[in-house]
């Protein structure tokens, strides 16, 4: 999966039977690529945007393959000292996002599912400190789940975060018959996935409180802004990203 995922955002560690699938999904509608880059560019948004509001930690859940700007790149052009914990179910794609994590970097990469909050928690304890405010970026992760393993997931990570600390979520979104042809594509050439509504992405995140403007599409995602801006064209396949914030009163 990390491996088209980066195929269809323009990366160069791939192999063939990558570039077939990436190919296979950008057939179904132009769309394709630009989703793909779109959620890269939300993980980006976002990471700068809770660097700029003060947030140190950042904990990319389900990182993937390296992608540049890659989350550390972002956050710590705005904050040298911020630290950044890449953590991923591929061991593949640690070993890439390893390549980053030099003594005195602040960065480290770590094999863990998503799935086991405890194991994730354990795997970055030397470069994140949980007593403190974290991001935690979950992007293009939820739409390979059903619901309630989705909602397990962003709970059970989200528990074992301080006050003030954020979540940033991404995933696929329903739409019409060419959504539907890419997830029947992506499903057999990848691996199943399944679309998020806007309602069913901000249940995932109940009872935080969401940042305006909520849930929203890619291409319109606007940190902190009260409204997006209309869509320029109805889109065949798209995402929507959602920001949470863990609330200081809650502790």
């Amino acid at each position: 999966m990390a491996r088209v995922y980066e195929t269809l955002i323009g990366g160069k560690d791939n192999y063939e039977p990558d570039r077939d699938a990436a190919s296979e999904l950008a057939g179904v509608s132009p769309d394709v690529p630009l989703v793909y880059r779109e959620n890269k560019q939300f993980a980006t948004g976002a990471a700068a945007w809770l660097a700029s509001q003060g947030v140190t930690q950042f904990l990319d859940l389900a990182c993937g393959m390296p992608a540049a700007p890659n989350t550390h790149e972002t956050v710590q052009e705005l904050n040298p000292d911020a630290r950044v914990a890449y953590v991923d179910l591929d061991p593949v794609a640690v070993n890439h996002m390893s390549t980053f994590a030099r003594p005195g970097s602040g960065v480290t990469a770590a094999v863990a599912d998503a799935a086991d909050p405890a194991a994730v928690r354990a795997a970055v304890a030397g470069t994140i400190d949980f007593t403190r405010p974290v991001a935690l970026l979950l992007c293009a992760l939820v739409h390979f789940c059903e619901p309630g393993t989705a909602r397990d997931i962003v709970a059970g990570n989200a528990a074992g975060l301080a006050p003030g600390s954020y979540l940033a979520v991404s995933a696929l979104r329903p739409g019409g018959a060419a959504t539907d042809e890419f997830v029947r594509v992506y499903s057999q050439a990848v691996a199943p996935v399944r679309p998020y509504s806007s309602d069913e992405l901000a249940g995932l995140l109940r009872p935080l409180e969401l940042v305006e403007p909520g849930v929203a599409a890619l291409e319109a995602w606007r940190p902190g802004w009260p409204t997006v801006p209309p869509a320029s064209r109805e889109r065949d396949v798209g995402g929507y990203g959602v920001l949470a914030r863990v609330d200081p009163a809650a502790g």
